[in-house]
């Protein structure tokens, strides 16, 4: 049991490490990764397509960065399900100011998620106007070359798909809110990892020809959401995603709850398991990974005063591998722009071993998917087989 134990956990510091030193040189290369030549007026045009839901805090100033970007020849699509949706006078200011952006009304879905609904009715609006398509939330703050980065690879000819990705800014130190920034850390390195990368509704983008050609409209028009199912098709036909790591949104967070960090990682976790079942349980495989020979060596070294039934060299190699883990979990502060407390962030990532794996067993069991105010019954791939907007529960 001792040689399992020691196996497993020299194998978990090996892929964190591994995880880690990949990660940070692919995430933190910049813009100099794509050398493209500078764009014209004559640059392919970009339509933006952006499914708004609600008001939300920081919305405006999260959809003005996407309006004010650097890329010559670009349209945003605000769409929103009713033309009574609270964002819509917020929508309407911009509009009016903005003369490259334009609101429309997508009505409410009936054969898959609301979001995807509402982004093929933006592609639907922009037709043949764009070259390319690009999709974004509503609710992360875009860096000016955002959108550029996010095409470059498109424009060059070298992919057909492309994905950015977010960081979390934490504004406070409160466990849940840090929990959630490395939640979104981990993922962030996973996506830097070739074999991972996966498209991410929030910032992706795709040629139209590509668009048509893989008949997304047909996928998104009856399934639950937009990047997983995607994901799923991709990995089917052995279509490539492009990782642009430099198209990298914002995310303010403060406060955060358990209740919304369980609700979000719920979303993600579900959608892994009915559209890409193959990366749900990896990903369970990875946490049980993660987790059984932490605890292993935790315990180690706990029962190490009242017991010498352990020999001294599983003591050692079990204090290294917590000295391992506490340096790993500390080295994570580097993907932040501001870096919390040591015990701040210590406490938060212990937290986050508990959170993940709660989140996990609870998807086991899992028939039904809810989100917003709608529980949907899905089949294989993430296809929407009925939904219930009264529903209360899953």
């Amino acid at each position: 049991m001792l040689a399992v134990w020691c196996v497993c956990a020299c194998i978990q510091c090996a892929l964190l490490f591994f995880l880690y030193k990949e990660g940070k040189a692919a995430l933190h290369g910049g813009t100099d990764e794509f050398p493209y030549p500078p764009l014209g007026p004559d640059a392919p045009k970009v339509g933006v397509i952006i499914p708004v839901a609600g008001q939300r805090p920081g919305m405006e100033a999260a959809l003005r960065s996407l309006l004010e970007q650097d890329y010559p020849r670009y349209e945003l699509v605000f769409v929103t399900a009713e033309a009574d949706d609270p964002a819509v006078p917020c929508l309407h200011a911009l509009t009016e100011e903005f003369s490259h952006a334009r609101h429309v009304t997508a009505g409410r879905a009936s054969r898959c998620g609301q979001k995807n609904h509402n982004s093929l009715h933006g592609v639907a609006v922009l037709g043949k106007e764009a070259d390319i398509y690009a999709f974004c939330d509503s609710t992360h703050t875009a860096p000016r070359d955002f959108l550029r980065v996010l095409v470059q690879p498109l424009v060059a000819g070298e992919a057909a798909f492309s994905t950015g990705y977010h960081a979390v800014d934490a504004l406070d130190d409160r466990p849940v809110t840090l929990a959630y920034q490395i939640t979104v850390i981990f993922m962030r390195l996973l996506q830097a990892v070739s074999v991972f990368t996966q498209p991410w509704g929030g910032a992706m983008a795709m040629s139209r020809p590509a668009f048509e050609r893989y008949k997304i409209a047909e996928l998104w028009g009856t399934n639950v959401v937009d990047d997983c199912s995607l994901a799923g098709l991709l990995m089917a036909r052995r279509g490539h995603m492009r990782l642009c790591p430099a198209a990298l949104l914002r995310t303010p967070a403060a406060a955060h709850t358990r209740e919304q960090w369980v609700a979000w990682f719920d979303r993600q976790i579900l959608f892994l398991k009915f559209c890409t079942p193959a990366m749900w349980r990896l990903t369970g495989l990875g946490l049980l990974l993660l987790v059984a020979p932490t605890l292993c060596s935790l315990g180690l070294l706990a029962s190490w005063p009242v017991s010498a039934c352990a020999p001294d060299w599983s003591l050692a190699l079990a204090a290294a591998h917590v000295a391992f883990l506490l340096y790993f979990a500390l080295a994570l502060r580097d993907f932040c722009t501001r870096r919390a407390p040591p015990l701040a962030w210590l406490r938060a990532f212990a937290l986050n071993y508990w959170l993940l794996c709660w989140v996990y067993a609870r998807s086991l069991a899992c028939r039904h998917l809810r989100w917003h105010d709608t529980t949907y019954r899905l089949g294989a791939g993430g296809r929407v087989l009925s939904l219930d907007k009264q529903a209360k529960h899953i």
